[in-house]
């Protein structure tokens, strides 16, 4: 039963599901004003909130795989959203339950007491750029294990290597001759050739697309600025939204580290590279990071 309160704010939050999700609404003193399976169409849950939305003071979604609908489509219609964290909110592990219909009051519950770990929402307009720039990462997985494999088929029958450079190549099929003997191996190695061309190629035209995209971006062009970075590397870190995801200076990888660096030397391409270091509160900070994600993190010189 629907129960208003007027005077009071409420915090609402979903359990989103692939086709349907769980919503919740309690008051500042966590009664339960509101809980709902309702099914993922935006109809039927914007007409659920209708009656909450001068007191909801937010609302909160959980990043899981299909969050972009129902993030969008509330920011739109004028809702305070809170992106939730989920690799943040694994510390309170152990002091919710483990069900699915208690989620949803979990992270109301989190958001009331100002404490809920969130996300980058990162903007609409850009985020089908972001996602592109993901495709061609993960083409060049497929296309870096399609080499891998077809280096070990020519290193294991002809006891000879061939670089990656070489079986990129296009003007010229370097990999043929070694395999034309067997017509088995012939075969492999054709197929493999061919898809690596092809993926190779796809990669490239995302790359067009992308760089059409960014190029007269700011951040883009300071990105260039700096030595070492080329555009693809540039692409890599415009992934991160470097310029506005992060605002602590543990809370990122290195592409915070990166414009840190740059915010702090104003440097265009300096042929001697300059050190910078870091006190003693941010290396401590730092170092808490390990080499696994962080690069820097066994020093505390950072080189461009």
């Amino acid at each position: 039963m629907k129960t208003l309160y007027q005077t009071k704010k409420l915090f609402g939050a979903f359990d989103l599901h692939s086709n349907n999700n769980y919503l919740a609404i309690i008051d500042e003193e966590d009664n339960i004003i509101y809980k709902r399976k309702l099914p993922n169409s935006p109809d039927v849950i914007l007409s659920e909130l209708e009656p909450y939305r001068k007191n909801l003071a937010g609302l909160v979604v959980e990043s899981t795989f299909n969050w972009y609908w129902l993030v969008d489509m509330l920011m739109d219609e004028g809702y305070q959203l809170h992106l939730a964290n989920p690799v943040g909110i694994q510390k309170y592990k152990g002091l919710k339950h483990s069900d699915d219909n208690y989620d949803a009051f979990w992270l109301a519950h989190l958001l009331r007491l100002g404490i809920l770990p969130e996300g980058y929402i990162y903007p609409k307009n850009e985020r089908p750029i972001r996602d592109l720039l993901r495709k061609r990462g993960h083409l060049v997985k497929l296309r870096t294990s399609l080499i891998n494999s077809l280096q070990g088929i020519i290193q294991r029958n002809c006891g000879r290597k061939l670089s990656a450079n070489k079986i990129k190549a296009i003007r010229k099929d370097n990999v043929a001759p070694f395999l034309e003997n067997n017509k088995d191996l012939a075969l492999s190695g054709s197929i493999s050739k061919e898809t690596i061309d092809f993926i190779g190629c796809q990669i490239r035209k995302v790359e067009k697309v992308v760089l059409d995209r960014v190029k007269l971006k700011e951040e883009f062009i300071k990105l260039l600025t700096m030595a070492g970075v080329g555009k693809i590397l540039a692409l890599t870190i415009l992934d991160t939204a470097w310029n506005r995801r992060f605002s602590g200076f543990a809370e990122a990888n290195w592409g915070r580290v990166i414009m840190e660096y740059y915010q702090g030397l104003h440097y265009t391409k300096p042929l001697v590279k300059p050190e910078v270091t870091f006190s003693k509160v941010e290396k401590s900070s730092f170092s808490t990071h390990s080499s696994r994600t962080n690069p820097f993190s066994r020093s505390s010189t950072i080189w461009a």
